[in-house]
Protein backbone atom coordinates (compact mmCIF):
# COMPACT_ATOMS: atom_id res chain seq x y z
CA UNK A 1 0.00 0.00 0.00
CA UNK A 2 1.26 3.47 -0.85
CA UNK A 3 2.44 5.74 1.95
CA UNK A 4 1.41 9.39 1.66
CA UNK A 5 2.89 11.84 4.17
CA UNK A 6 1.87 15.50 4.18
CA UNK A 7 2.31 18.59 6.34
CA UNK A 8 -1.12 20.12 5.68
CA UNK A 9 -4.02 17.63 5.36
CA UNK A 10 -6.57 20.13 3.95
CA UNK A 11 -4.13 21.20 1.21
CA UNK A 12 -3.28 17.58 0.49
CA UNK A 13 -6.95 16.59 0.26
CA UNK A 14 -7.51 19.36 -2.28
CA UNK A 15 -4.40 18.32 -4.25
CA UNK A 16 -5.66 14.74 -4.47
CA UNK A 17 -9.30 15.73 -4.94
CA UNK A 18 -10.41 13.59 -1.99
CA UNK A 19 -12.07 15.90 0.57
CA UNK A 20 -12.96 13.03 2.93
CA UNK A 21 -9.50 11.42 3.13
CA UNK A 22 -8.55 10.59 6.71
CA UNK A 23 -5.32 11.97 8.16
CA UNK A 24 -3.49 11.07 11.36
CA UNK A 25 -0.24 12.34 12.90
CA UNK A 26 2.74 10.17 12.04
CA UNK A 27 5.65 10.56 14.49
CA UNK A 28 9.08 10.42 12.90
CA UNK A 29 10.00 7.54 15.18
CA UNK A 30 7.39 5.44 13.41
CA UNK A 31 9.01 5.93 10.00
CA UNK A 32 11.66 3.79 8.39
CA UNK A 33 15.16 5.18 9.00
CA UNK A 34 15.60 6.47 5.45
CA UNK A 35 12.58 8.76 5.89
CA UNK A 36 13.43 10.20 9.29
CA UNK A 37 15.84 12.71 7.73
CA UNK A 38 14.04 13.19 4.42
CA UNK A 39 10.58 14.07 5.79
CA UNK A 40 11.64 16.98 8.07
CA UNK A 41 13.83 18.39 5.29
CA UNK A 42 11.05 18.25 2.70
CA UNK A 43 8.46 19.75 5.06
CA UNK A 44 10.75 22.57 6.24
CA UNK A 45 9.11 25.78 4.99
CA UNK A 46 12.15 27.94 5.64
CA UNK A 47 12.67 30.72 8.16
CA UNK A 48 9.84 33.01 9.16
CA UNK A 49 10.92 36.67 8.71
CA UNK A 50 9.70 37.42 12.28
CA UNK A 51 10.23 34.29 14.34
CA UNK A 52 13.05 32.57 12.46
CA UNK A 53 13.04 28.89 11.55
CA UNK A 54 10.41 26.86 13.43
CA UNK A 55 10.81 23.18 14.19
CA UNK A 56 8.72 21.27 11.59
CA UNK A 57 5.80 19.47 13.25
CA UNK A 58 5.42 15.71 12.74
CA UNK A 59 3.89 14.89 9.35
CA UNK A 60 0.46 13.42 8.82
CA UNK A 61 -0.29 10.14 7.13
CA UNK A 62 -3.05 10.62 4.58
CA UNK A 63 -5.20 7.67 3.53
CA UNK A 64 -5.88 7.90 -0.21
CA UNK A 65 -7.13 4.50 -1.44
CA UNK A 66 -7.38 5.80 -5.00
CA UNK A 67 -3.66 6.63 -5.08
CA UNK A 68 -2.11 3.53 -6.69
CA UNK A 69 1.25 4.38 -8.24
CA UNK A 70 3.65 1.67 -9.45
CA UNK A 71 4.95 -0.24 -6.39
CA UNK A 72 8.44 1.20 -6.78
CA UNK A 73 7.00 4.66 -6.04
CA UNK A 74 5.08 3.73 -2.92
CA UNK A 75 6.26 6.70 -0.80
CA UNK A 76 5.04 10.23 -1.52
CA UNK A 77 5.98 13.28 0.57
CA UNK A 78 3.58 16.12 -0.26
CA UNK A 79 4.49 19.58 1.03
CA UNK A 80 1.82 22.27 0.99
CA UNK A 81 4.20 25.27 0.85
CA UNK A 82 7.75 24.25 0.04
CA UNK A 83 10.38 26.66 1.32
CA UNK A 84 12.65 25.68 -1.55
CA UNK A 85 12.77 23.20 -4.38
CA UNK A 86 12.56 19.57 -3.34
CA UNK A 87 15.26 18.90 -5.93
CA UNK A 88 17.64 21.06 -3.92
CA UNK A 89 16.49 19.47 -0.66
CA UNK A 90 17.13 15.90 -1.82
CA UNK A 91 20.40 16.91 -3.49
CA UNK A 92 21.57 18.29 -0.16
CA UNK A 93 20.65 15.08 1.64
CA UNK A 94 22.54 12.93 -0.86
CA UNK A 95 25.60 15.17 -0.59
CA UNK A 96 25.55 14.55 3.16
CA UNK A 97 25.38 10.79 2.47
CA UNK A 98 21.83 10.52 3.82
CA UNK A 99 20.34 7.37 2.25
CA UNK A 100 17.08 7.79 0.38
CA UNK A 101 14.66 4.97 -0.44
CA UNK A 102 14.58 4.22 -4.14
CA UNK A 103 11.35 5.42 -5.63
CA UNK A 104 10.85 8.21 -3.12
CA UNK A 105 8.59 10.86 -4.66
CA UNK A 106 8.37 14.42 -3.32
CA UNK A 107 5.83 16.96 -4.53
CA UNK A 108 4.83 20.47 -3.55
CA UNK A 109 1.41 22.08 -3.83
CA UNK A 110 3.16 25.42 -4.22
CA UNK A 111 6.42 26.95 -3.11
CA UNK A 112 9.07 29.59 -3.40
CA UNK A 113 12.76 29.58 -4.21
CA UNK A 114 12.32 27.11 -7.08
CA UNK A 115 15.11 27.30 -9.63
CA UNK A 116 15.67 25.90 -13.09
CA UNK A 117 18.86 25.20 -14.97
CA UNK A 118 21.70 27.54 -13.99
CA UNK A 119 19.47 28.81 -11.17
CA UNK A 120 16.92 30.49 -13.44
CA UNK A 121 13.82 31.37 -11.45
CA UNK A 122 10.58 29.48 -11.92
CA UNK A 123 7.23 30.12 -10.26
CA UNK A 124 5.77 27.17 -8.36
CA UNK A 125 2.04 27.86 -8.52
CA UNK A 126 -0.81 25.90 -7.00
CA UNK A 127 -2.55 23.70 -9.56
CA UNK A 128 0.70 22.77 -11.30
CA UNK A 129 2.99 19.79 -10.80
CA UNK A 130 6.29 20.22 -8.97
CA UNK A 131 7.75 16.77 -8.34
CA UNK A 132 11.04 15.00 -7.74
CA UNK A 133 11.66 11.27 -8.13
CA UNK A 134 14.64 9.42 -6.68
CA UNK A 135 16.14 6.39 -8.42
CA UNK A 136 19.11 4.22 -7.46
CA UNK A 137 20.05 2.49 -10.72
CA UNK A 138 23.70 1.40 -10.28
CA UNK A 139 24.29 1.40 -14.03
CA UNK A 140 27.43 2.30 -15.95
CA UNK A 141 27.81 6.02 -16.54
CA UNK A 142 28.98 5.51 -20.11
CA UNK A 143 25.95 3.33 -20.84
CA UNK A 144 23.22 5.58 -19.50
CA UNK A 145 24.67 9.02 -18.75
CA UNK A 146 22.19 11.06 -20.81
CA UNK A 147 19.33 8.59 -20.61
CA UNK A 148 17.82 9.97 -17.41
CA UNK A 149 17.33 13.46 -18.85
CA UNK A 150 15.64 11.81 -21.82
CA UNK A 151 13.56 9.65 -19.46
CA UNK A 152 12.15 12.59 -17.52
CA UNK A 153 11.29 14.58 -20.66
CA UNK A 154 9.77 11.63 -22.53
CA UNK A 155 7.75 10.47 -19.52
CA UNK A 156 6.29 13.96 -19.02
CA UNK A 157 5.30 14.23 -22.70
CA UNK A 158 3.74 10.76 -22.64
CA UNK A 159 1.85 11.48 -19.41
CA UNK A 160 0.31 14.54 -21.06
CA UNK A 161 -0.64 12.43 -24.07
CA UNK A 162 -2.34 9.87 -21.82
CA UNK A 163 -4.45 12.52 -20.05
CA UNK A 164 -5.51 14.25 -23.28
CA UNK A 165 -5.80 11.47 -25.86
CA UNK A 166 -6.31 12.23 -29.50
CA UNK A 167 -4.50 15.57 -29.62
CA UNK A 168 -0.80 16.32 -30.07
CA UNK A 169 1.10 16.26 -26.76
CA UNK A 170 3.85 18.70 -25.76
CA UNK A 171 7.10 18.51 -27.68
CA UNK A 172 10.61 18.47 -26.24
CA UNK A 173 12.71 21.58 -26.86
CA UNK A 174 16.41 20.86 -26.46
CA UNK A 175 17.46 19.83 -24.10
CA UNK A 176 15.00 19.70 -21.21
CA UNK A 177 11.95 21.89 -21.88
CA UNK A 178 8.39 20.99 -22.83
CA UNK A 179 6.64 23.22 -25.36
CA UNK A 180 3.13 23.19 -26.75
CA UNK A 181 2.01 25.50 -29.54
CA UNK A 182 5.06 27.70 -29.04
CA UNK A 183 4.60 28.05 -25.30
CA UNK A 184 6.68 26.55 -22.52
CA UNK A 185 4.51 24.30 -20.38
CA UNK A 186 7.16 22.47 -18.40
CA UNK A 187 10.74 21.47 -17.90
CA UNK A 188 12.88 18.78 -16.34
CA UNK A 189 16.16 18.74 -14.44
CA UNK A 190 18.26 15.72 -13.57
CA UNK A 191 21.04 15.29 -11.04
CA UNK A 192 23.22 12.24 -10.69
CA UNK A 193 25.80 10.99 -8.24
CA UNK A 194 28.36 8.32 -9.05
CA UNK A 195 30.75 5.91 -7.42
CA UNK A 196 33.62 5.12 -9.75
CA UNK A 197 31.89 4.47 -13.09
CA UNK A 198 28.47 3.59 -11.62
CA UNK A 199 25.49 5.94 -11.44
CA UNK A 200 24.25 5.30 -7.90
CA UNK A 201 21.61 8.01 -7.40
CA UNK A 202 19.44 9.95 -9.82
CA UNK A 203 16.99 12.75 -9.07
CA UNK A 204 14.41 13.60 -11.71
CA UNK A 205 12.95 17.06 -11.16
CA UNK A 206 9.82 17.64 -13.22
CA UNK A 207 7.67 20.76 -13.36
CA UNK A 208 4.57 21.00 -15.55
CA UNK A 209 2.13 23.89 -15.86
CA UNK A 210 -1.19 22.10 -15.55
CA UNK A 211 -3.72 24.69 -14.43
CA UNK A 212 -1.76 27.93 -13.94
CA UNK A 213 0.36 29.91 -16.40
CA UNK A 214 3.40 31.46 -14.64
CA UNK A 215 3.51 34.25 -17.27
CA UNK A 216 7.25 34.87 -17.25
CA UNK A 217 8.74 37.77 -19.24
CA UNK A 218 9.32 36.64 -22.85
CA UNK A 219 12.76 36.16 -24.35
CA UNK A 220 14.12 34.25 -27.37
CA UNK A 221 14.52 31.07 -25.34
CA UNK A 222 11.03 31.15 -23.79
CA UNK A 223 8.96 33.45 -25.99
CA UNK A 224 5.76 32.55 -24.13
CA UNK A 225 4.47 30.35 -21.34
CA UNK A 226 1.21 28.49 -21.03
CA UNK A 227 -0.62 25.76 -19.16
CA UNK A 228 -2.17 22.52 -20.37
CA UNK A 229 -5.66 23.33 -19.08
CA UNK A 230 -5.82 26.31 -21.46
CA UNK A 231 -4.07 24.71 -24.42
CA UNK A 232 -5.74 21.28 -24.07
CA UNK A 233 -9.03 22.03 -22.25
CA UNK A 234 -10.36 18.50 -22.73
CA UNK A 235 -7.63 16.90 -20.62
CA UNK A 236 -7.59 15.71 -17.02
CA UNK A 237 -5.12 18.13 -15.48
CA UNK A 238 -5.14 17.48 -11.75
CA UNK A 239 -1.64 17.25 -10.25
CA UNK A 240 -2.36 13.84 -8.71
CA UNK A 241 -3.62 12.39 -12.01
CA UNK A 242 -0.64 13.76 -13.88
CA UNK A 243 1.84 12.49 -11.29
CA UNK A 244 0.40 8.99 -11.42
CA UNK A 245 0.58 8.92 -15.23
CA UNK A 246 4.10 10.30 -15.06
CA UNK A 247 5.26 7.65 -12.59
CA UNK A 248 3.79 4.91 -14.75
CA UNK A 249 5.80 6.13 -17.74
CA UNK A 250 8.96 6.53 -15.67
CA UNK A 251 8.50 2.96 -14.43
CA UNK A 252 8.13 1.74 -18.01
CA UNK A 253 11.28 3.45 -19.27
CA UNK A 254 13.35 2.80 -16.16
CA UNK A 255 12.63 -0.93 -16.27
CA UNK A 256 13.44 -1.03 -19.96
CA UNK A 257 16.65 0.94 -19.45
CA UNK A 258 17.88 -1.44 -16.75
CA UNK A 259 17.05 -4.54 -18.78
CA UNK A 260 17.88 -3.53 -22.35
CA UNK A 261 19.87 -0.31 -22.28
CA UNK A 262 18.99 3.22 -23.44
CA UNK A 263 18.48 2.75 -27.21
CA UNK A 264 14.66 2.67 -27.20
CA UNK A 265 14.46 5.57 -24.75
CA UNK A 266 16.73 7.74 -26.89
CA UNK A 267 14.62 6.96 -29.95
CA UNK A 268 11.53 8.03 -28.00
CA UNK A 269 13.29 11.30 -27.14
CA UNK A 270 13.92 11.88 -30.86
CA UNK A 271 10.26 11.16 -31.67
CA UNK A 272 9.10 13.77 -29.17
CA UNK A 273 11.75 16.32 -30.19
CA UNK A 274 10.02 19.27 -31.82
CA UNK A 275 13.30 20.90 -32.82
CA UNK A 276 14.62 18.33 -35.32
CA UNK A 277 14.43 19.85 -38.79
CA UNK A 278 14.03 23.42 -37.52
CA UNK A 279 16.48 26.29 -37.80
CA UNK A 280 17.95 27.24 -34.44
CA UNK A 281 20.63 29.28 -32.75
CA UNK A 282 22.55 27.91 -29.79
CA UNK A 283 24.18 30.34 -27.36
CA UNK A 284 26.57 29.71 -24.53
CA UNK A 285 24.88 29.19 -21.20
CA UNK A 286 26.37 29.33 -17.74
CA UNK A 287 25.95 30.88 -14.33
CA UNK A 288 26.13 34.66 -14.32
CA UNK A 289 24.01 35.48 -17.34
CA UNK A 290 21.05 37.75 -16.74
CA UNK A 291 17.57 36.35 -17.14
CA UNK A 292 16.38 36.37 -20.72
CA UNK A 293 17.83 37.78 -23.88
CA UNK A 294 20.89 36.86 -25.90
CA UNK A 295 22.96 39.98 -25.18
CA UNK A 296 26.48 39.05 -24.16
CA UNK A 297 26.09 35.38 -25.04
CA UNK A 298 28.50 33.86 -27.53
CA UNK A 299 26.81 32.21 -30.50
CA UNK A 300 27.89 28.56 -30.61
CA UNK A 301 25.89 27.23 -33.55
CA UNK A 302 23.35 28.33 -36.12
CA UNK A 303 21.54 26.21 -38.67
CA UNK A 304 19.05 23.43 -39.20
CA UNK A 305 19.02 20.60 -36.66
CA UNK A 306 19.76 17.28 -38.38
CA UNK A 307 19.34 15.07 -35.34
CA UNK A 308 20.30 14.23 -31.78
CA UNK A 309 23.24 12.04 -30.81
CA UNK A 310 23.03 9.37 -28.13
CA UNK A 311 24.48 11.78 -25.56
CA UNK A 312 21.68 14.24 -26.48
CA UNK A 313 24.12 16.59 -28.23
CA UNK A 314 22.71 18.49 -31.21
CA UNK A 315 23.72 17.72 -34.78
CA UNK A 316 23.43 21.00 -36.70
CA UNK A 317 24.01 21.51 -40.41
CA UNK A 318 27.23 23.34 -41.09
CA UNK A 319 28.73 22.66 -37.66
CA UNK A 320 31.96 20.63 -37.64
CA UNK A 321 30.92 18.60 -34.60
CA UNK A 322 28.05 17.97 -32.21
CA UNK A 323 26.84 20.79 -29.95
CA UNK A 324 27.05 19.41 -26.42
CA UNK A 325 26.11 22.43 -24.35
CA UNK A 326 24.37 25.77 -24.64
CA UNK A 327 20.87 27.19 -24.73
CA UNK A 328 18.82 26.85 -27.87
CA UNK A 329 16.42 29.34 -29.41
CA UNK A 330 14.38 28.91 -32.54
CA UNK A 331 15.52 31.15 -35.37
CA UNK A 332 12.17 32.92 -35.66
CA UNK A 333 12.31 33.92 -31.98
CA UNK A 334 15.73 35.56 -32.22
CA UNK A 335 16.46 39.22 -33.01
CA UNK A 336 16.60 39.83 -36.74
CA UNK A 337 19.56 41.41 -38.46
CA UNK A 338 23.17 40.97 -37.49
CA UNK A 339 24.65 38.65 -34.94
CA UNK A 340 23.89 36.95 -32.76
Amino acid sequence: MALVLCDDPPAARTWFGVPAARAAPCPLTGLEPALRAAAPAVFDRGPCPVYGRPEPPPPFRLEVPSWRPPPRFRILLLAARAGRSNLDVLTGLLRRSVPLPEGLVCAAVRGRGFLGRFDRTWRALEGNLHAVVHLAPRVELGRAGAAFTAMAAVAAAEAAARLAPGVPPPEIKWVNDLFLEGRKVGGVLTRQSCQASLITNVLLGIGVNLRADPRLPPDPFVPATGCLAELRPGGTWSPAAFLRALLERIEHWYTRLLRRGPAALLEAYRRHAGFIGRRVRVFEDRYGFEEGGVAGRRLLARGRVKGVADDLSLLVEGCPGPVRSGRMAYEEDCPSGGEP
